[in-house]
């Protein structure tokens, strides 16, 4: 039986897409991106808001650093319900593009 490589095919480019893939180059796997975009940064005025388990991933991977850089803390969070409850106070970070 030939010794075949293992190769992940990585569906989306968005925000999970791309840190998946990037874990896999950290850890020498093939892997191919399909993305149905031809940019996978396409400026359309949102934000990406990380929450501390995203950061805690994104500093294991050695992105954390990069993104405090170009990003904003967002001191207080408060969420809602529909009925206008309280549910929670977060803390977070807001990357924004230059």
């Amino acid at each position: 039986m030939p010794n075949n490589p293992l190769k992940v095919i990585v569906v989306g480019g968005g925000p999970v897409g791309l840190t998946a893939a990037h874990a896999l180059h950290l850890a020498n796997i093939d892997f191919v991106v399909l993305e149905r975009n031809d940019d996978v940064a396409v400026d359309v005025g949102a934000s990406l808001v990380l929450g501390a388990q995203s950061m805690r991933v994104l500093q294991q991977l050695g992105l954390l650093d990069k993104l405090l850089s170009i990003g904003q803390k967002l001191f207080k969070n408060k969420s809602f319900t529909k009925e206008g409850t309280k549910f929670t106070d977060s803390t977070f970070i807001q990357i924004t593009r230059e």
